[in-house]
Order: C-alpha cells, then sequence, then structure tokens
C-alpha cells in the first residue's frame, strides 16, 4: 500500500536525482496532498519541476501520476522508483534494510515471511536489477466503448513472443494456441 512504500523510502532516507518534468510537476503537488491524506505520512510540496530529492510521500506521488501522459509513463516512473529504492538499500548498513524490512513487511501481505527474505537480504549487494520493460511491448491505446479505455497489444501473438525473447532469451519460442486464439479475439474486437 501506499504508506508502506512511503515508509520504505523515508527509512532510507528518501531518494534522489528524479527529474520531474514541468508536466509532472502540474500534477505532483495535489498526488502530495492526497497521499498525506490517506496515509497519515506527512510531507511537503514541490517548489518546482527539476532534478529533486523525494521523501517517501513525494515518490509514492511520482509514482502515481498519469494524468498528463500515458499508464506506461506512469509504470516507467515507478521502475525508477523501484531502482533508486534498491540502490540505496544496496549501499545501507544491515542494521536499516533490517529495519526496512520489519516495518514493511507488518503493512502488507504476502506467503514469504521475513524469515524467508533475511538470507537474501544478506546478499543484496549481489543482486542487480538487469533490466525492465513494459507489457506489452507493441502496443496502443484504444477506446472499446463499455470497457473503456484499453491496452491493444499489437498483437498478442508477438508481444508474448517479445517476452520470452527478454525474460527467457528465447529466439525460437512459439506460443500456444490459446494464446494465438486469445490474439486474434483481441484484433476481431478492436479492429
Amino acid at each position: 500500500n501506499w504508506k508502506s512504500v512511503a515508509d520504505g523510502i523515508n527509512m532510507l532516507g528518501g531518494i534522489d536525482g528524479i527529474d520531474i518534468s514541468k508536466a509532472e510537476f502540474r500534477y505532483i503537488n495535489s498526488f502530495i496532498t492526497e497521499t498525506v491524506q490517506k496515509t497519515g505520512v506527512p510531507s511537503t510540496q514541490l517548489k518546482s519541476a527539476g532534478v529533486q530529492h523525494l521523501d517517501g510521500i513525494q515518490a509514492v506521488a511520482y509514482g502515481r501520476l498519469r494524468l498528463m501522459d500515458t499508464d506506461f509513463a506512469r509504470t516507467e516512473r515507478q521502475r525508477e522508483i523501484i531502482q533508486k529504492c534498491f540502490d540505496k538499500l544496496k549501499t545501507a548498513d544491515f542494521a536499516v534494510i533490517n529495519n526496512v524490512m520489519e516495518v514493511v513487511f507488518k503493512q502488507i501481505l504476502t506467503s514469504v515471511t521475513l524469515d524467508d527474505i533475511i538470507p537474501a537480504a544478506k546478499s543484496l549487494t549481489k543482486y542487480t536489477i538487469a533490466d525492465t520493460v513494459g507489457f506489452p511491448m507493441q502496443r496502443s491505446d484504444a477506446n472499446m466503448g463499455k470497457k473503456g479505455d484499453c491496452v491493444i497489444p499489437q498483437t498478442l501473438e508477438s508481444n508474448v513472443i517479445a517476452l520470452h525473447q527478454f525474460l527467457f532469451d528465447d529466439d525460437d519460442y512459439q506460443p500456444s494456441d490459446m494464446v494465438k486464439k486469445i490474439s486474434s479475439k483481441i484484433s476481431a474486437d478492436s479492429g
């Protein structure tokens, strides 16, 4: 939830180097206000666009922005926040990492226990986020009437092939008949 993300980022001392565009700046302070109201975690408004140090609430607000561009741009912002947090975690003392885990784990529901994650946390410096990508990779948007605004893969079949290439470095993957059937249905429905 928003509070757990904000708490974790605050415990890391915030994140640096987030470049807020003028378009993003027009919206972010209202998202900061709403996130403070929803979480009860204090924060401050940003004063201008440009490269920023963001506290937890400001980072959550930045990751929620979607009014001035697309959902894909929003998920890119979220991936940027994740990467910045991961980079800070890798250089943090284990006491800080442990505190973040204890605070955040109490606020989320998962089948992973704190005892499961502590060994991985001790090896955090060995991990990297090699690459990220949005899915579907080739896409467009369309208003689908009662279904509302939808993301339309160009085609689902080609996107599944690209996803297997990205995840598994598999150049020879052939989509299942079910993927082909769903891809055809999407194409028929969206034109």
